[in-house]
């Protein structure tokens, strides 16, 4: 019996000890936890303050980006907008385009400030990857040398080069180059940091036609050169909304002399392109030319789509050879236009030649080539070959379809307009002899 109460009171003593040691952990940790709390925005501070030391919190400043803003369908997106109380300001920026196959995302904190006209990245640093296996090849010293201290306006337009290319790493540093983009983007339309004749060319138009801009978001990076010299305009932007037709806005003149601008449909078929309900909005100046120019890019460019829907129009082409061929002397091409994805529509105007002293007159039209093949045709004007208009034109537009551009078509009949027949082999064969020659 004196054993077990022995070795009873021993058991007791050995939990009270334990349990003092638990209540004293307890109180000790309750202290420490007083004196060590770190609130959430000390936390939200430390992490900011990794790539912009000075940063203090301007807690007055509302961080949602602006709608219509945000996103750049080329570039990505800006989720968060911070400012610090000395003025800089710290965008949280994704940008696409990156590896494997361009389906991946580089995310980015970067610090911007300074006085219009110098301002310029002052920090940056990569928080997030989707599938960049090769991103640890970019180290921060790379990105420092590629971007800070670089004045916006000067990045907003920077290309791959020495400084903007890490080797090995080209779909990482696409998606880097893009989310720097974005954020710059960003600062310039949405903060208005700086004063661009493309941001006052589009404060313009918001400030003209608010209403039929209501909830669209802006394409405001680069404008297309070749959408403007197409149609005479000085600025082009795209603008798009979930539940409204896309648009395209072309701006005329600059702030000293005054501006024009025309808002019209995109992505409407070339019938409806012809209508004035095309036209969303435009200034009081907008001639019927200007009008008119505007409308057959949209045109050309809706129609080519029935034909190669992946078309996107890219550039002119060279006409500076292989506009004629000695095979084909009645038919000359006068203008090539690109898409990205090496796909050709060329215009082209043929005669059939004197063919049984019948000669109708020139004959234009649009041939279409991708992937080595003649894709279709549409005629631009019929001039005098007016049997072709109503038995074959463009409602018979798959002749040639599948011909491949490696070697001389065979002419195809067509009853009761044979001379047209020939000015369409003419400017087939011609159009394959193009895209032919400079692809070797």
């Amino acid at each position: 019996m004196k054993e077990k109460t022995k070795s009873f009171l021993i058991n007791l003593k050995t939990v009270a000890i334990l349990l003092a040691i638990c209540i004293v952990c307890g109180l000790l940790l309750a202290l420490c936890n007083d004196l060590l709390y770190i609130d959430d925005e000390t936390k939200f501070n430390r992490s900011i303050q990794k790539v912009y030391p000075d940063f203090k919190r301007d807690s007055s400043f509302s961080e949602t980006p602006l709608a219509e803003y945000k996103s750049v369908a080329s570039l990505g997106s800006v989720s968060k907008v911070y400012r610090s109380q000395d003025g800089t300001y710290i965008l949280e920026s994704t940008g696409i385009g990156g590896y494997p196959d361009g389906s991946g995302t580089v995310t980015m904190f970067i610090a911007v400030g300074g006085t219009t006209p110098n301002v310029t990245v002052k920090a940056l640093i990569i928080t997030a990857n989707v599938g960049q296996s090769w991103a640890a090849k970019v180290t921060q010293n790379e990105l420092n040398k590629a971007y800070v201290g670089k004045n916006i306006l000067n990045l907003s337009t920077a290309t791959f080069g020495s400084n903007y290319k890490v080797g090995g790493t080209t779909y990482t540093s696409t998606a880097i180059l893009n989310c720097v983009k974005m954020a710059i983007n960003y600062c310039v339309n949405g903060l208005k940091l700086v004063s661009t004749p493309e941001s006052e060319a589009l404060d313009y138009v918001k400030e003209n036609f608010g209403e039929q801009l209501n909830g669209y978001e802006f394409s405001t990076a680069i404008a297309d050169a070749t959408y403007l010299t197409a149609v005479g305009a000085d600025f082009y932007f795209t603008a798009t909304n979930a539940d409204a037709d896309d648009l395209d806005i072309y701006v005329y003149g600059n702030a000293d002399d005054g501006r024009e601008a025309v808002i019209v449909k995109g992505g409407l078929k070339h019938n409806d392109r012809l209508q004035e309900t095309a036209v969303v909005a435009k200034s009081d100046g907008i001639t019927a030319e200007m009008l008119s120019k505007v409308q057959d890019l949209s045109r050309f460019e809706s129609q080519t789509q029935q034909v190669l829907p992946g078309f996107t129009y890219d550039a002119d082409g060279d006409l500076s050879q292989f506009v004629t061929s000695d095979d084909y002397p009645v038919a000359e091409i006068t203008q090539v236009y690109a898409s990205n994805d090496g796909s050709l529509a060329i215009r082209v105007e043929s005669a059939p030649g004197e063919y049984e002293h019948y000669d109708p007159g020139t004959l234009t039209m649009m041939i279409y080539i991708a992937d080595g093949e003649i894709k279709g045709w549409s005629v631009a004007s019929y001039g005098g070959h007016t049997y072709f208009d109503d038995n074959y034109g463009n409602k018979e537009n798959r002749a040639y379809y599948g011909a491949s551009i490696s070697a001389e078509i065979a002419i195809q009949s067509v009853a009761g307009a044979t001379a047209s027949g020939y000015a369409l082999w003419n400017a087939v064969n011609l159009s394959a002899y193009y895209a032919r020659s400079i692809a070797e």
